[in-house]
């Protein structure tokens, strides 16, 4: 199997695994006891959902995303999406500088060698940096923005530039996402969700076969 289309294959996989075990979690009694417990301790619950956003992206097997996304409907779409964007500004920060500080063998030793080879695969156009990681940000989303950003610190792009694209795609990304997450919990009609779906996948799996090998 030609590696673009295994690659491809894979991104497919886990997005729909990750939204399928997102569905499972809310329809499971543990949720109902975190919005109970989130609703008494909202100072608390704030504080430690930014806590784990950021590790989460210093260190991948935390999911942080994952939580920040299911706290829409605990604390508000617009709260939680706050809050998953100032971890995310300072998680993918420090990721950044200790990718470009320590290079590869640090990469290697907290994430995986495998990570590594992953960010060897990032199609970076000279002249297109901030297109080129604007794109690589949505078309990899919640699950490996770590990677990037580790990534852009690894190849030596310049901050600001990784700073700015990778705000600017999470907005668009995330906003619709959130918003929608909300919607769905309270509402539970699948129609918007499904629709945008529908019309996103696509056109992420054309880019990210062009962005990424």
């Amino acid at each position: 199997m030609p590696i673009k289309q295994k690659s491809t294959k894979i991104f497919v996989i886990t997005v729909v695994g990750t939204f399928i075990a997102f569905l499972l979690f809310l329809k499971s009694p543990y949720f109902g006891q975190l919005q109970l417990w989130a609703q008494k301790h909202t100072v608390l619950y704030v504080v430690l959902l930014l806590s784990i956003k950021i590790a989460g992206i210093i260190w991948p097997p935390i999911p942080g995303g994952t939580l920040t996304l299911a706290s829409a409907p605990l604390i508000g779409w617009k709260q939680a999406y706050i809050i998953d964007l100032i971890g995310s500004t300072v998680g993918s920060s420090a990721a950044y500088v200790l990718g470009k500080k320590y290079g590869e063998a640090f990469i290697r030793r907290i994430i995986s060698s495998e990570a590594v080879e992953e960010m060897k695969k990032f199609k970076i156009v000279k002249g297109k940096e901030p297109e080129t990681i604007f794109m690589l940000r949505m078309t990899v989303g919640q699950s490996a923005s770590e990677l990037l950003a580790y990534g852009a610190g690894f190849l030596k792009l310049k901050y600001k530039t990784f700073f700015l694209s990778t705000t600017i795609a999470h907005a668009v990304l995330g906003i619709p996402m959130y918003y929608l997450t909300e919607t769905w919990v309270h509402t539970k009609s699948w129609i918007p969700a499904l629709f945008i779906a529908i019309i996103l996948l696509p056109i992420l799996i054309k880019f990210r076969t062009r962005y990424f090998e």
